[in-house]
């Protein structure tokens, strides 16, 4: 607040009525000097020392609101609103003292300004700008603290659902799990060829473990090779079945073998899927 002073040239007024020794007042830290609510018809000027201002809240928690230091006034709003209401509640912050005017106060005449509140009207505006400047940075504390709240609110939210979704997609990742078992233990059981076997167990225990380009390159070598179509090479070339697992006469490269295999890398895949668990942390940060 002592900014707003500073343009202003108060020497005069200080001189003409905060000069008596008599109207002086000593406070020691932790003094009151006024308290909010309470009746105050005395405008008061800090000769040394510091002092800090508060207010109660519509809770009842005191807030601190502004710190008065040397050439700086109190109860401008009580003393020339003719509340003669104390709006806040001032302490002592260390060892202060503080000269002062009353209701009874005679204007002295300066600068052809015959009353008080003319003569005090600087020092009414820079006080009021101040109050503005407060209650505007109060304000704005108050918006980026609710902001922060929703943010919190909604991260809070979102870590809920998150924990939810991946509760319910974890019971179905374990349904699947124990059906995916079953068919990697049982299925083979039900091939009878042992040649489909052989090839349901390769698709099964390497799904497709080889690169894409890999797989192109050993798509090509089987098709050269036998002669065989382009979706029965791939089917083969995806799990890498060894040659000695493929039949010498194309012929016999059946539908029936080419369904084990894909039913193997099926198993296989479904079997890799479930063992990763879902968590909520993988929906942070998205």
């Amino acid at each position: 607040m002592k900014d707003f002073y500073q343009h202003l040239n108060l020497n005069v007024l200080i001189s003409a009525y905060f000069s008596d020794p008599e109207q002086r007042i000593n406070l020691e830290k932790g003094d009151y000097l006024m308290r909010e609510g309470d009746y105050n018809d005395r405008l008061f000027l800090v000769l040394k020392g510091s002092l800090s201002g508060y207010f109660n809240d519509p809770d009842g928690h005191s807030r601190f609101y502004f710190r008065l230091q040397s050439g700086m006034f109190a109860g401008v709003y009580s003393f020339f609103s003719q509340t003669f209401r104390s709006s806040t509640t001032i302490i002592a912050d260390e060892p202060a003292e503080v000269a002062f005017i009353d209701r009874s106060q005679k204007p002295v005449r300066l600068d052809k300004k015959e009353s008080i509140c003319e003569q005090f009207m600087p020092v009414v505006a820079a006080d009021l700008a101040h109050r503005q400047q407060l209650a505007q940075h109060i304000s704005f504390e108050k918006q980026q603290t609710l902001k922060k709240l929703i943010e919190t609110e909604k991260l809070a939210s979102l870590g809920q659902m998150a924990a939810g979704i991946s509760h319910e997609l974890n019971n179905a990742v374990a349904v699947l799990q124990r059906g995916s078992q079953w068919l990697s233990e049982n299925l083979a059981v039900l091939i009878q060829n042992e040649q489909q076997k052989q090839f349901f167990d390769a698709g099964n225990q390497h799904g497709r473990h080889l690169s894409t380009r890999d797989v192109r390159q050993r798509k090509r070598e089987l098709q050269q090779r036998f002669g065989i179509s382009d979706d029965a090479a791939e089917h083969f070339a995806e799990t890498g079945v060894p040659d000695d697992l493929l039949p010498k006469n194309p012929k016999k490269w059946s539908a029936m073998r080419q369904c084990c295999i894909t039913a193997g890398k099926l198993v296989h895949r479904c079997a890799g899927c479930v063992r990763r668990p879902i968590t909520p942390h993988m929906y942070r940060d998205r």
